[in-house]
């Protein structure tokens, strides 16, 4: 493994921009999130404040939670790795804390100050005792293999990220088959409107960031269990990975159709309610109605042409299908 971080040490102004993220996540009258969103709030926190926030970098903190989770569920295919830890009756919401935590300390240990603290918070809003116990030993033994694959961190370069296959043997996510027959479509005749035009400043956040906040924000809508939630978040965030490879950027063309795609897999349909915020909300009744508003406000807001909007679209949506059948982080009927 080899760990690539911004620099040595924390600066003044890192420790302060963490403590206040750190207030707002665990502040008394803060309402309590489920745990796989607030470690994925944390873990963009992290991110962020050292240039690395990509969809890599959340896929790899999400990988360990989802096996983590997954390991005492035991419902569904193991992602990544198998912890040696007996499982039974563990909590398993200390085990993705740990996880989670695990991974980020692994990652960027001159945040282990702000991270312990983060960790002692999520620790604390669960009952002490032996199931507490064995999900902190469960989550630290998940992270613990997974940070001994083969993980490339630089920060601001998320191409540089691999996620090796699981025990099962899956390939890797570099692997052509998830970028084959990714030839553009022909153009398409929409032409432009007046609200087409206006859509791009909706879209001019950080894609990583916009997608990260408003999963977050549709799990805590949906009132998802911890195990739901540590599917969906993994599907959607180790899809938006692979789909970064594939398409060689981080652009919203790519992630948009991978993040709705992935929800027409994990619901089994797409009609699929989705709101989605930026510098206001705009609510979607279909998966289709995201990816076709994501392609418009791209081409006609000039950030890209149509040949590769639609390119990256066909990238996104077939790396969402093969990552939800070779991963088996499907169930309908939630």
């Amino acid at each position: 493994m080899r760990v690539t971080t911004s620099s040595p040490g924390i600066s003044a102004r890192l420790i302060g921009a963490l403590a206040a993220a750190l207030a707002a996540l665990f502040g008394a009258t803060a309402a309590r999130a489920d745990v796989i969103g607030e470690w994925s709030s944390i873990a963009g926190t992290v991110l962020a404040a050292h240039g690395a926030e990509t969809p890599a970098g959340y896929a790899l903190v999400h990988v360990a939670m989802y096996d983590a989770v997954n390991a005492i569920d035991g419902r569904f295919a193991v992602f990544a790795v198998r912890p040696d830890a007996a499982t039974r009756g563990a909590s398993k919401e200390a085990a993705a804390a740990a996880a989670a935590y695990r991974v980020l300390l692994g990652m960027f240990p001159d945040s282990a100050e702000w991270l312990a603290a983060a960790y002692d918070a999520s620790l604390a809003a669960l009952p002490a005792g032996p199931e507490r116990n064995e999900g902190v030993a469960i989550g630290t033994d998940v992270a613990a293999a997974w940070l001994t694959r083969k993980i490339d961190v630089a920060p601001g370069t998320a191409a540089t990220y691999v996620l090796g296959g699981g025990p099962q043997g899956f390939a890797d996510l570099t692997s052509e088959r998830y970028v084959d027959d990714s030839a553009p479509a022909a153009a398409g005749g929409r032409e432009e409107s007046k609200a087409d035009a206006a859509l791009a400043p909706f879209y001019a956040e950080s894609p990583t960031t916009f997608f990260a906040r408003n999963l977050r924000d549709l799990a805590a809508v949906r009132g998802f269990g911890i195990e739901t939630n540590a599917r969906l978040f993994a599907l959607v965030h180790v899809t938006q990975a692979a789909s970064t490879i594939a398409c060689g950027s981080a652009e919203y063309e790519c992630l948009g159709p991978a993040f709705a795609e992935s929800l027409r897999q994990f619901f089994g349909t797409s009609y699929v309610k989705v709101t989605l915020t930026s510098t206001v909300s705009r609510a979607f009744d279909n998966t289709g109605d995201i990816i076709d508003e994501i392609e418009a406000a791209c081409v006609f807001g000039g950030k890209r042409d149509r040949a590769s909007v639609e390119a990256g679209t066909i990238v996104g949506r077939k790396v969402a299908r093969r990552v939800a059948t070779d991963f088996e982080l499907v169930a309908h009927g939630h």
